[in-house]
């Protein structure tokens, strides 16, 4: 009986045991009692709802065999990522109907831009509208195109006016006219309804008329005008001008009108002399590598080769080669790019720069132009080397100023005075951008700049202008001096590192595109009676791809053409009666 209810308290135990729900520490399998024999039991599955206990005989965790944990699933480490930086540019034109725009790229679908993507930007004003001007940090502005660049949040103004109903025009007189006299007539063509006020050199006119009553044709007359050079300037309420540099001059007694003679118009060349040497010795080496053989990011851009090898420009031989193809041309005056002698900053001391040896060449150069007494005359073009090599403005003291002068006469004018080009009875003396030359009784001083002419560059004292694209009708000066020129790339200076090119490089007629020198020929044949000296820009400035020189290799080589080209055009211009 004792044995009984031991065997049936076992028995008890064992199936509450398998009936009840395993929780996640489990213990030990329990054995019955060993007396009496039991039989074997097999415990009955748990609902299907509840989990089902692991075996004993195995580990229940695969990080931990002895834990007596269910394995759980660990969740991967996510480390978040910053989402990308984006800026919203907005555009307002105003009045807001007056035009549309159209971005290049365009904003993403929340339009937005990545941060540093730079925008272009068009506007197109409807029909009656004119652009006014941009407020705002857009830079590179042609007429309706500028740029922005993305470095943040930008918002872009853009004002506009409306358009008057017809617009006007100075008829005449056009820049770079020569008026005999005393008396200037401008003729106008404009709306009856917009008359722009009209000045000469700041006074207003004597006259005023009509030629025909709602012609749209004025005349505007100007008396007691002394001669010079002079500047029409005419402004509307519109905010539209247009100005015009001409000179006058006084009649010859007893003579017929004054016309400059087509004939006798020089052909000149802007020539540099600075290749070839070692920039430490001066010694006439050549070859790549050598000064302003691609030698530094700002001598570099060289994409042909010269007929003769990258040649050095003190050697005689190139020299005497040089002259011999610019008199094929027809080319008569040299205007030589010179750039100091060593002295950069003009306190007395020469520290010395690669471009002092442009003063070997040169005096190569005239020698060998007085020794065979060639038909050729030189003008020195002052380039402005206290910028470059001293970290000047450009902008010379009297003292610093003297010492430029001085030195030109000491060392070229006064040594070759029948090997240097006159200009208005006196050797001609050029300055270029920024540096300005003050008057010196000894020379005849012209200061060049590489901006458009404006009001703005005629108030500074700008005399000649070679700003490409310019308009080459635009471009003459007031003393009827022009630049004419084959092709104009800054694409390979950028692509070589040039640090000076702040601005897009200008890429005018770089595969040589037939009708582009010609035409420009053809213009100066119309316009021969307002000439006084035609500038071929240039022999041989292999770093902006606008020489003549005969070369070879690259993408569009001149070979021999354009000396040729430019013979004949200019014996048809000295032709043309």
């Amino acid at each position: 009986m004792q044995h009984r209810f031991r065997w049936l308290l076992a028995l008890a135990l064992v199936t509450t045991v398998a009936c009840t729900q395993p929780t996640p520490t489990l213990s030990p399998t329990l054995t019955p009692t060993p007396t009496p024999p039991t039989p074997s039991v097999t415990p009955t599955a748990p609902p299907s709802s509840l989990p089902t206990a692991p075996s004993t005989t195995a580990p229940i965790s695969r990080v931990n065999s002895t834990s007596t944990r269910l394995p759980t699933s660990v969740p991967p480490t996510i480390t978040p990522t910053s989402p990308p930086v984006t800026h919203e540019l907005e555009v307002i034109t105003t009045p807001s109907d007056a035009a549309t725009f159209i971005l290049d790229p365009r904003p993403d679908s929340k339009g937005a831009y990545a941060d540093g993507t730079t925008v272009t930007i068009d506007i197109v004003p409807r029909e009656g509208w004119l652009i006014d001007g941009w407020e705002g940090p857009v830079y590179n502005v042609v007429a309706g195109t500028a740029k922005v660049n993305m470095t943040g949040s930008q918002t872009v103004v853009v004002r506009l006016v409306a358009r008057p109903v017809r617009e006007w025009s100075i008829r005449s007189p056009r820049t770079g006219d020569v008026i005999e006299g005393t008396t200037v007539i401008v003729e106008l063509f404009m709306n009856v309804t917009v008359v722009p006020e009209v000045s000469l050199d700041g006074e207003s006119a004597s006259k005023s008329e009509w030629v025909e009553p709602f012609s749209g044709l004025m005349r505007q007359t100007f008396t007691q005008v002394p001669p010079g050079q002079h500047t029409l300037l005419a402004v509307d309420g519109f905010g539209h001008k247009v100005s015009r540099t001409f000179r006058t001059v006084m009649p010859m007694p007893n003579a017929a009108p004054s016309i400059y003679d087509a004939e006798i118009v020089p052909l000149a060349a802007v020539f540099v002399g600075w290749y070839g040497h070692d920039p430490v010795s001066g010694e006439c080496i050549g070859g790549l590598g050598s000064t302003h053989w691609n030698d530094g990011p700002n001598t570099g851009g060289v994409r042909y080769i010269p007929e003769k090898g990258y040649y050095c420009s003190s050697d005689p031989e190139i020299v005497s080669w040089q002259l011999d193809q610019m008199e094929k041309a027809g080319i008569t005056v040299l205007l030589y790019s010179w750039w100091g002698w060593g002295d950069g900053n003009l306190d007395g001391v020469v520290e010395g720069h690669s471009d002092q040896f442009i003063n070997r060449s040169l005096t190569e150069m005239l020698n060998q132009i007085r020794d065979s007494s060639r038909d050729m005359k030189v003008a020195l073009i002052v380039e402005p080397f206290t910028v470059n090599q001293g970290g000047g403005s450009g902008e010379l003291s009297s003292r610093e100023g003297r010492m430029v002068l001085d030195y030109v006469w000491d060392n070229y004018y006064g040594i070759y005075p029948d090997q240097m080009f006159r200009w208005d009875g006196k050797p001609l003396l050029v300055s270029f951008d920024p540096m300005i030359l003050k008057d010196d009784e000894r020379y005849t001083i012209r200061n060049w700049t590489g901006r458009a002419f404006n009001q703005s560059t005629i108030e500074e004292g700008w005399d000649w202008s070679f700003a490409p694209p310019q308009r080459l009708f635009d471009a003459i000066s007031w003393d009827g001096v022009v630049f004419i020129y084959p092709r104009f790339d800054e694409f390979y200076l950028v692509e070589d590192g040039a640090t000076y090119i702040t601005w897009e490089p200008r890429r005018i007629n770089p595969s040589l595109e037939e009708g582009f020198y010609d035409s420009q020929w053809q213009d100066l044949m119309l316009l021969r009676r307002n000439l006084t000296m035609i500038v071929l820009y240039s022999w041989n400035i292999y770093g902006e791809q606008a020489h003549i020189e005969p070369s070879n290799g690259g993408p569009a080589p001149v070979r021999f053409e354009y000396l040729n080209k430019t013979q004949r055009f200019y014996d048809e211009f000295k032709g043309i009666e």
